[in-house]
């Protein structure tokens, strides 16, 4: 991390200093050759932190192009970004942790390498296809866009994405893109996506909206498998956004630490999905590269519809199966109906649960729930 970003960039800020003295040059120069050299063989075998790595390996050798290793390094990271990009996004776009912040986090140090090589002009050094593997994924960010231009905290993603700095990166890269452009200026320049509403069919999110504009109405439906790392028990999770207002909140599981309330922020119980005698669910990590065959998605002007399955552990055992299917009458109408099947005889219990952004809700007398 400190070799792609923080460290060069301070150290050219310092080089015109007249008390960074060429002695000083010298020693971060060695700093690098050693980082560069431990880079190029103790690396990770995949996922962000080869992607970290790689982009800081492919700075050194950019930074500085006369040293004896420099080119050797540059094609070696070069090579493990391209492979990565297929390796670690589905066909869908999604980054496989099925993460919106370690999404960003794999596609900013992977398409670094352009953007350093566009500076020091080694661009000619990239495949042709380097750019358009990297498209699809910032595709996932602009088609998970909520209302207050951030997106859906799904899986580990402690912070808010703001999605227009991620776009603007984008528009930078793909000029061409008008969407790109819309979502980086605040809805300002360029033009919307063409498609108001998407299903990812590798992910399993399923995206509903009433329109593009910050006063939607938009419902989130997480029906996918879990992701590799960053992991929460949460399929068939749900966030509503209505008339721009988060309303149905996933935390995206809070800072890393060690408490009961890092532990919740993870289990079933914090999410807008069902429990069985109390039990959370129980899945083990995985993505997906195929087609999902217990998602449907469909949308047409009037409607979008999806469901979802999960069939999978409550604690140690399984005690039914639960069935989500989830109804958007556009423009503001979000029907959700559950569906709980017993594995056996006996008796159970259900429980849906609905985390509100507010602390005090209140229905009015002509509501009903």
């Amino acid at each position: 991390i400190r070799m792609a970003r923080s460290w060069p960039d301070t150290y050219h800020l310092f080089l015109d200093s007249p008390t960074f003295s060429d002695a000083d040059i010298l020693r971060y120069l060695c700093i690098c050759i050693e980082h560069g050299k431990h880079l190029r063989t103790n690396h990770r075998e995949r996922g962000n932190w080869l992607a970290m790595e790689m982009a800081g390996l492919y700075t050194i050798g950019a930074v500085f192009p006369e040293l004896k290793e420099a080119g050797a390094w540059r094609s070696y990271a070069i090579e493990k970004a391209y492979e990565e990009l297929n390796i670690q996004f589905t066909p869908d776009g999604a980054q496989i942790e099925l993460s919106t912040g370690y999404h960003w986090v794999a596609l900013r140090n992977l398409i670094h390498i352009p953007l350093v090589a566009r500076t020091v002009g080694l661009s000619d050094e990239l495949p042709d296809a380097f750019l358009m593997r990297a498209e699809k994924a910032f595709d996932f960010t602009l088609l998970m866009l909520c209302p207050d231009g951030s997106t859906p905290r799904v899986n580990d993603t402690p912070n808010t994405q703001d999605a227009s700095s991620i776009l603007a990166i984008g528009s930078n890269l793909f000029p061409e893109r008008e969407d790109y452009r819309w979502a980086a200026s605040g809805r300002k320049e360029g033009s919307p996506p063409r498609d108001v509403s998407h299903g990812f069919p590798y992910a399993g999110y399923c995206v509903m909206r009433s329109s593009w504009e910050s006063d939607a109405n938009m419902l989130c439906f997480d029906a996918g498998p879990t992701g590799i790392a960053h992991i929460h028990q949460d399929k068939l999770n749900v966030m509503l956004w209505s008339y721009g207002r988060e309303i149905l909140l996933d935390t995206g599981g809070g800072p890393y630490e060690s408490s009961k309330w890092r532990k919740d922020g993870l289990d079933t119980h914090s999410h807008n999905t069902i429990l069985v005698d109390d039990l959370p669910q129980k899945r083990q990590a995985f993505a997906s590269f195929d087609p999902l065959d217990d998602v449907a998605w469909r949308s047409l002007d009037d409607f979008d519809y999806a469901s979802g399955v999960y069939d999978d552990l409550y604690g140690d055992s399984r005690p039914a199966t639960h069935s989500r299917r989830v109804l958007f009458v556009k423009p503001d109408i979000f029907l959700v109906v559950d569906t709980l099947m017993p594995s056996g005889d006996g008796e159970h219990t259900y429980q849906a649960r609905w985390h509100f952004k507010e602390p005090n809700v209140v229905l009015s007398s002509d509501q009903t729930t």
